[in-house]
């Protein structure tokens, strides 16, 4: 009962998302979060253009659009939870590590990691009584 067609346009803006050029998303704000999801979107930009001819055209567009999409917005915001569904990626990293000689090391690194993250999650919310 806005009176506009476009009213999720107008709830966008109040989380500062805006039509812009995919470029102009990086690096807006100066906060960690919005640090760390400009550089691992940057990092998955890479990774798609290392990956870009093993896959076939459907799923490289798929990962494309994907990407591009969100950046769209003028924000790197939930760039972590796009790329959650970007299935050919970890299909292509399970065969790459399931042949790795060490992957039993990088796979304790990466539970290290997602602990790490979730450590400073709960500081940033307040601790274990916030959750």
């Amino acid at each position: 009962m806005t009176g506009t067609p476009f009213a999720f346009m107008e709830a966008e803006k109040g989380w500062g998302r805006h039509l812009s050029w995919p470029f102009l998303s990086f690096f807006k704000g100066g906060d960690v979060a919005t640090q760390f999801e400009s550089w691992f979107t940057l990092l998955l930009i890479a990774v798609l253009a290392f990956i870009h001819r093993v896959l076939p055209l459907s799923q490289r567009l798929f990962m494309w659009i994907a990407v591009i999409f969100p950046l769209c917005s003028g924000t790197v915001s939930d760039m972590m939870r796009y790329s959650s569904v970007m299935f050919p990626i970890f299909l292509l990293l399970g065969q790459h590590l399931q042949a790795h000689r060490h992957r039993a090391q990088i796979i304790i690194g990466m539970v290290g990691l997602q602990l790490i993250w979730f450590g400073l999650w709960l500081q940033q919310i307040g601790g274990w009584l916030a959750c």
